[in-house]
């Protein structure tokens, strides 16, 4: 359906009506409320919140000043994402296969070709447009943030994670990881839109909507979300205990916006920050070599934990895999254990696997979180990647001696930022 949907120029409208409450409350006459108070926590709402940040509704502003239709500019641009982001995986395949050697250009038309179709089947990053999701946006930043960091322009990969991070503050732990690296282009490229960013929303909102909103991350960490599309640990945790609905968004009997959340379960809050500790500390651990250390792999692997470790990753925030995939493709280093698992994580990933949903009322519903699996491989390929890990066991790469002077490794090279 979502191929089907961008070929007809649909959508839905899940992140635009979320965007227009917010907007159409700063546009009201009548404040009674804060902003949150009035379009998250209210019992009245139905339907649908608004959870983003105040800075998602700087862009709101511009399309009714340039333009005067929010909706109208938000579902155009959408769709120019995925054709853009087509371009972007081809530059980075294109990039990554250039290590001194130009294929002919029947080949180059083919890898291109490859890349919109990988681009257009994948069924995450098509997810987040059929929903009309801002993701699309986000999932095709990414893929430029990786491209620019590819290419050694470390400041554009990071204006580009801070414009992530004004939709999705999670996506800011990048910035953690690159000052914790020392990667300091980076950390100005991320400072130079970031806080242009934040003091036009402060200047346009006020700083109490900024701070409210630490109350509105709070609550989703605390709950989080139970619906089979919430692909983290914390879905995946509330499904195998039954704790609210699996495969409804709305609590039976009720449309209300509060009630769709599950019920409070300490174990699951929990489990849920140590799972995120966890998973963002790993990332953060610097690789054994010195060389991999803010490579490629490590950059993946940063902005990769972000989504897991947060306690809502829906269906569509897996978008960001494939560029990652393609990265990894690039540096299976010729294994052939991690060809095999690179090529099943694809396969899990870029599917939408609905049958699993037959697994909700059965102890086996944790099937129901492959992408969760498919992301933690992804992590574990990775962390491979960067060097980190023992070469021992099964998870051994080839051995074989060079004619000449040791080889380097091609994550020192090919994959690394210079």
């Amino acid at each position: 359906m979502p191929i089907v949907w961008f070929a007809q120029g649909r959508q839905a409208s899940d992140s635009w009506t979320s965007l227009d409450m917010g907007h159409a409350y700063f546009n009201g006459a009548a404040r009674e409320r804060s902003l949150y108070e009035a379009t998250f926590f209210s019992r009245r709402l139905d339907h649908k919140g608004f959870q983003y940040p105040p800075t998602s509704l700087l862009v709101m502003d511009a399309a009714d000043v340039l333009f005067g239709s929010t909706r109208r500019f938000l579902e155009v641009v959408t769709w120019l994402w995925i054709p853009v982001t087509a371009v972007l995986i081809a530059a980075l395949d294109r990039r990554l296969a250039a290590s001194g050697h130009r294929g002919p250009r029947a080949e180059g038309w083919a890898r291109a070709a490859l890349a919109a179709f990988a681009t257009l089947t994948f069924y995450p990053l098509m997810r987040a447009y059929a929903n009309g999701q801002v993701q699309t946006w986000i999932n095709g930043l990414f893929a430029g943030a990786v491209l620019a960091w590819v290419c050694g322009r470390a400041a554009v990969a990071g204006a580009l994670v801070a414009l992530m991070a004004a939709f999705k503050p999670q996506a800011a732990f990048v910035l953690v990881w690159a000052v914790v690296r020392g990667k300091w282009r980076f950390v100005a490229g991320f400072a130079a839109v970031a806080v242009p960013l934040l003091a036009a929303s402060i200047a346009a909102y006020g700083l109490p909507a900024h701070l409210e909103y630490l109350r509105v991350l709070a609550f989703l960490g605390r709950r989080g979300e139970s619906f089979f599309p919430n692909h983290s640990v914390n879905g995946m945790l509330h499904r195998l205990l039954a704790n609210g609905e699996n495969l409804e968004f709305y609590r039976r009997g009720s449309t209300r916006w509060l009630d769709h959340f599950p019920p409070y379960n300490a174990f699951v809050h929990a489990a849920t920050v140590v799972s995120s500790v966890l998973l963002l500390a790993a990332a953060l651990w610097p690789p054994r070599s010195t060389a991999a250390r803010a490579g490629t792999a490590d950059f993946c692997m940063a902005a990769l934990a972000s989504t897991i470790a947060s306690p809502i990753a829906w269906e569509h925030h897996y978008g960001v895999l494939l560029p990652i995939l393609v990265v990894l493709w690039h540096g299976r280093s010729g294994s052939p254990t991690a060809l095999r698992v690179l090529a099943v994580t694809y396969a899990v990933a870029c599917n939408p696997w609905w049958v699993t949903r037959a697994l909700a009322e059965t102890p086996f519903n944790a099937l129901q979180s492959y992408l969760l699996v498919a992301g933690l491989a992804t992590l574990g390929l990775l962390h491979r990647l960067r060097g980190s890990v023992g070469m021992n066991g099964w998870w051994r790469m080839p051995r074989v001696a060079p004619p000449g002077p040791k080889a380097p490794r091609q994550e020192d090279n090919l994959l690394e930022c210079p």
